[in-house]
């Protein structure tokens, strides 16, 4: 009875088997794209940073990296003999990064000019708080060269109390600028999330079918989700730099934290505003242009599906609210 019983169920084994091999093939192959996609996103990511460390913004970024690690070596050794030259080097580095920022106040009267002069697609509230950001960036920049300017010389006798009464007011703007730049960013955050739950409403509504306002809507989706991505790197790094500023200014109580907590804060938000200069390159919309796009493919679709009798708008499932 047993050999029996074995070739009864041999066929179903044989079957079982080569369902096996089958997936593990199929394993094997998702597991070799997986890596070779991974590779590939490494060696992107590889060249972008190499094409932003050709430009002056990236080296001095770069340099921030080396200024800040330097102050963290500072701060955790301070009895080390180490640490003197450590704050050479952070001394240095400081007055180095200067000759990067020349001028680029500059910038800024473009951007204010753009925000002024483009179309109306961010609420009153918000144009304002992004032209009162660049106005403190201009600001920053224009005394940041004008202490460095003055720390040559050029302006006559050194006066200490002339330039540490800039350094506040450049520190001042900076905080300024921070401030209203997290306001923007969580702006953003939230009207891209809201705007890729309205696509993707719009995509179960359409279903499996493969037509091009299936595929407008997962281009949108994607760039939403890029967007937001970049946005959320951005905000955690200014609140870096807003952990330095208020301990800087000694504003309570910011002004209790240690000092290679702050000094961390400089080396992660450095590196963080290397990877967002990484991942936005010259081409990729602004985050408002993203919005306005995504608004304007909903509206669309909504006039398309409003107009087909045969498909009816679902309610929003749990997956997709969560």
């Amino acid at each position: 009875d047993l050999p029996r019983k074995m070739l009864r169920k041999l066929p179903s084994m044989v079957d079982v088997s080569s369902l096996m091999g089958q997936s593990f093939n199929t394993g094997s192959m998702i597991f070799a794209q997986s890596q070779r996609a991974s590779i590939d996103a490494f060696i992107i990511l590889a060249r972008s940073v190499s094409s932003l460390m050709k430009t002056s913004s990236g080296r001095d970024k770069l340099c921030a990296v080396f200024q800040y690690w330097a102050g963290v070596y500072s701060a955790c050794t301070p009895d080390a003999q180490s640490a003197a030259i450590a704050d050479q080097v952070e001394d240095a580095l400081s007055s180095g990064r200067k000759i990067f920022r020349l001028l680029k106040f500059l910038d800024d009267v473009e951007k204010i000019r753009e925000v002024v002069t483009q179309e109306k697609t961010q609420p009153l509230g918000m144009r304002i708080i992004s032209i009162l950001c660049h106005v403190c960036s201009f600001n920053y920049y224009l005394l940041d060269n004008l202490i460095w300017i003055d720390s040559m010389g050029l302006f006559g006798p050194r006066d200490r109390k002339r330039r540490k009464q800039w350094k506040r007011w450049r520190n001042a703007n900076s905080l300024g600028r921070t401030v209203f730049a997290i306001l923007v960013d969580v702006w953003i955050i939230w009207q891209s999330w809201r705007r890729e739950k309205r696509l993707f409403l719009q995509l179960q509504q359409l279903g499996c079918c493969r037509d091009a306002q299936v595929g407008i809507l997962l281009e949108k989706i994607n760039s939403l989700y890029t967007t937001r991505a970049i946005q959320v790197l951005d905000h955690f790094s200014n609140l870096t730099r807003l952990a330095m500023l208020t301990n800087r200014l000694k504003i309570y109580p910011f002004s209790q934290l240690s000092r290679p907590f702050v000094a961390s804060c400089g080396v992660i938000g450095s590196l963080l505003r290397i990877l967002i200069k990484s991942l936005s390159s010259k081409d990729t919309p602004s985050p408002t242009t993203v919005i306005s796009n995504a608004d304007t493919v909903t509206k669309r679709l909504e006039r398309t599906l409003s107009a087909s009798p045969g498909r009816t708008r679902p309610q929003l499932s749990p997956k997709v609210d969560s």
